[in-house]
């Protein structure tokens, strides 16, 4: 039997013509309108390594100047120089407390144990850091422990635990031995009554008073874009709102409201007065806030935000304005009350609340909510409205209690007025 050889390469006849196509001609004709086109590799906006900063970081929402106006944010990245004009690099935002009075508040415990730490503004409703809310801390390497694990970003929840393992009143190596701020127990005890009083239903009202302002229609102004990105910025828009709303319902849970009625939800948002809050998908369709959260998984929950308030993902967005700003008001009332005998004594150095010898987390908290009420009565645009009760009643309880004005502004001459201005 005989066996015939391969081909050579070059002796193989060439392969025949492909059938016609089973495409019709008028779909061919359609597609060939869109040809596929590879585009190169999306350039990554942030490293996925980038640098830590040579000091702690605190980031928080912009400054309220005096003319009304918020300050610039840092959308740059320091890391990414060439990247920007060197001359707007350079440039700085005015400057240095936060417009929240939460982030301030830390901003304020922060000074008061002497952490060397920078402040970075950005976008309230960009709620990217940890907890997805804001404020938060950047640590340098020197912060991370020896689990990879560990993350660099801390939450406004995990800065206590920072402050006293880094930054004690005491250290062991001075030999002192620890003793409270206050001149006694009793005192010790009390001023942890008033920190609880100061930062959940008088914070809340002070949060509220702030959604209110003309400045939060800052992030609700949605500039022209296609159909399908206005919808997400809208949706966003939102996001950013309800959350607020939420800190401002974990912080009073009683001025809480979850009712099923339309007419109950209507009463109790502000929605009318809220720039840009529009009612959501689940409140459109009726459904309550117990179905809506019931379905809900951790990442879900964690997605909502408001993390630096304890319970706020599970809270609900629907909270009866006057019954936050009635408890407010009246928590701020007895602050003014407790604090008159010591305050009204004339001194030109500034004295802690209930005779502490040392600033302490009640300064902080008094300090935050204070100030931020007078800052922003004293804006041309809210001396322009009346609208705003929150803030109105609240003032009006301060210029009642001058003694509170007073103390606020030594401590801001003390702590935050060369960081203001040098900023």
């Amino acid at each position: 039997m005989s066996t015939q050889s391969y081909p050579e390469f070059d002796h193989i006849p060439p392969a025949p013509a492909q059938s016609p196509s089973l495409v019709p001609q008028w779909a061919a004709a359609i597609l060939s309108t869109f040809p596929l086109i590879t585009f190169p590799a999306a350039k990554s906006y942030s490293p996925s390594t980038s640098a830590l900063p040579k000091k702690p970081t605190l980031y928080v929402a912009p400054h309220l100047n005096r003319d009304g106006t918020l300050s610039a944010v840092h959308d740059h990245d320091d890391n990414d120089s060439s990247s920007h004009d060197e001359n707007a690099f350079n440039q700085q935002p005015l400057g240095w407390s936060s417009i929240d009075p939460i982030a301030l508040r830390w901003q304020m415990e922060l000074l008061f144990r002497q952490v060397d730490f920078d402040v970075r503004f950005i976008d309230p409703s960009h709620n990217w850091g940890p907890a997805k809310s804001m404020p938060f801390l950047h640590l340098p390497t020197r912060f991370r422990s020896a689990n990879a694990a560990s993350s660099s970003l801390l939450s406004a929840i995990e800065i206590p635990y920072l402050l006293d393992n880094y930054y004690p009143y005491i250290t062991s190596e001075s030999g002192e031995k620890p003793s409270s701020s206050y001149p006694d127990d009793m005192t010790t005890l009390e001023a942890r009554s008033w920190e609880n009083l100061v930062k959940g239903r008088i914070m809340a009202g002070v949060l509220l008073a702030v959604l209110l302002s003309p400045q939060s229609a800052v992030y609700s102004k949605i500039q022209s874009q296609p159909y399908l990105s206005s919808l997400l910025s809208a949706q966003l828009l939102n996001s950013f709102f309800d959350q607020q709303l939420r800190r401002i319902s974990a912080l009073n849970p009683s001025a809480s409201k979850s009712s099923t009625s339309t007419l109950d939800v209507s009463l109790a948002q502000p929605t009318t007065s809220l720039p840009g809050w529009e009612v959501g998908f689940l409140g459109w369709i009726g459904a309550t806030t117990a179905s809506a959260t019931s379905a809900l998984s951790s990442a879900e929950l964690d997605s909502r935000g408001g993390g630096d308030t304890p319970g706020a993902a599970l809270a609900s967005p629907s909270v009866d304005q006057h019954k936050v700003v009635t408890d407010a008001v009246a928590g701020l009332g007895a602050l003014a009350a407790r604090t008159q005998s010591q305050l009204s004594k004339s001194s030109e150095q500034v004295r802690y609340l209930l005779g502490a010898q040392k600033p302490t987390s009640l300064d902080a908290l008094a300090f935050s909510v204070i100030h931020t009420i007078l800052t922003l009565a004293a804006t041309p645009q809210a001396q322009n409205m009346s609208d705003n009760q929150p803030l109105n009643q609240l003032k009006q309880v301060l210029d009642q209690s001058p003694w509170l004005v007073k103390w606020s502004r030594q401590m801001w001459k003390v702590y935050v007025r060369d960081l203001d201005r040098a900023s």
